[in-house]
């Protein structure tokens, strides 16, 4: 019998997420891959926004909203396209939107009072 030992690849400080510790590393579903990864930019941890932005709006519409043929038609979607949302407005619609705006310098805006409702 075989037995199989699982160990971390790498031990990272906890304190490190909670810095302003920026990567360059390319990892990931290639649909959740925010623009900022695509084009080699240095980028931090709010490119979770992002992905948190693709997963929301793939519960809601069941696809992704840059889904293209291939890898680098899904990447070309994710750099020049802007997502399509259906139906009317709503809080919903509003923070997938905000989720998903292009940039590193375009995070949520989301207040506490906002959170609450």
């Amino acid at each position: 019998m075989k037995s199989a030992h699982v160990s971390p690849v790498s031990q990272r400080n906890p304190d490190d997420f909670l810095t302003n510790e920026r990567s360059n590393s390319f990892v990931g579903t290639e649909e959740y891959i925010a623009p900022e990864i695509i084009r080699g930019d240095v980028h931090e941890f709010a490119i979770d926004r992002w992905a948190l932005g693709v997963l929301c709006y793939e519960m809601l519409y069941g696809t992704t909203p840059f889904k293209g043929k291939n890898r680098i038609e899904t990447f070309q979607k994710i750099l020049l396209s802007q997502s399509e949302f259906f139906g009317k407005p709503n809080p919903l619609t509003d923070l997938i939107r905000k989720l998903l705006e292009k940039g590193p310098h375009a995070p949520p805006r989301v207040s506490k009072r906002r959170l609450r409702d």
